[in-house]
């Protein structure tokens, strides 16, 4: 018997969890799929296999389409609201209804990878970013109503002449 005890991963950390840590990291896991699709179908398009390349972006939308359709679900029964996730879904389907499906992996890898890095400042142990955040609104008022994001607040700069 060992004098030292053996360390145990705490639940959702590597080394533990399963299932739950994939469900916990699941924007970063679509991020990177995203990503190895946008290189596996590039690759095999210049290969001279568009058609599987095509193949590879479908499944690579569909899947992170399927994510983003239950993320808007939720927000619409628990938030009552349709947030701009629902554009980004709507455009991915419709990338694909125009056989479009770079452009539709490219919408899902914006999603995808917007929500991994939520998802790592959040774990962070930082704030949401949050557009309704009532700490930061006197922040955001000062930011639109100064020419200068460097002047000090309530102080215009003064505008530079126009060169030709």
């Amino acid at each position: 018997m060992s004098a030292h005890p053996v360390p145990v991963a705490a639940p959702g950390r590597a080394g533990g969890g399963g299932l739950r840590a994939l469900l916990e990291h699941r924007a970063r896991i679509l991020a990177g799929g995203a990503l190895v699709a946008l290189a596996v179908g590039g690759a095999l398009h210049l290969a001279g296999a568009g058609g599987a390349g095509d193949a590879v972006w479908i499944v690579a939308v569909l899947l992170l389409a399927s994510e983003l359709a239950a993320e808007v679900v939720r927000t619409i029964a628990v938030e009552r609201h349709m947030g701009v996730d629902t554009i980004a879904l709507i455009a991915m389907v419709g990338a694909l209804a125009l056989h479009q499906e770079l452009a539709g992996l490219v919408v899902g890898l914006m999603f995808s990878g917007g929500a991994a890095l939520e998802e790592r400042r959040v774990g962070a142990g930082a704030p949401r970013a949050d557009a309704a955040d009532p700490a930061r609104a006197d922040e955001r008022s000062r930011a639109r109503t100064s020419a200068s994001r460097w002047a000090p607040p309530g102080r215009r700069c003064p505008r530079r002449p126009r060169t030709r």
